[in-house]
């Protein structure tokens, strides 16, 4: 599943680029974690180096996907990848480059 460009990604105001992706109950959180950072480095989820050099996926969904995931206490996870800060909340995935030069043309 390709991610959609968002209307609420930015770039030119903070010089970093920032995407916004809400979360699907019907999709692992790993995977749209990897489907949006594909989107926004202009690849393929498939050409991405694994998840788990930054974090365990299976314990990421189970975070958010179980059915204890579905309690009203707020929960977020934060961790790094591909030059990327990635944080997970129950409703939203948001990425931001680590600096203002990460972009697609520097993650090949």
């Amino acid at each position: 599943m390709k991610q959609t460009q968002d209307p609420r990604d930015e770039t030119a105001a903070t010089g970093k680029f920032f995407r916004s992706v809400r979360r699907n109950e019907d999709v692992p959180t790993s995977t749209t974690v990897i489907e949006a950072i594909a989107a926004v480095s202009d690849g393929d989820a498939t050409d991405l180096p694994p998840l788990y050099d930054s974090i365990d996926p299976n314990a990421l969904n189970a975070l958010f996907d179980s059915e204890k995931a579905h309690s009203e206490q707020p929960l977020s996870v934060s961790f790094a990848y591909l030059g990327y800060k990635v944080c997970v909340d129950r409703e939203r995935i948001d990425i931001r480059s680590a600096t203002g030069d990460i972009g697609p043309s520097n993650l090949r």
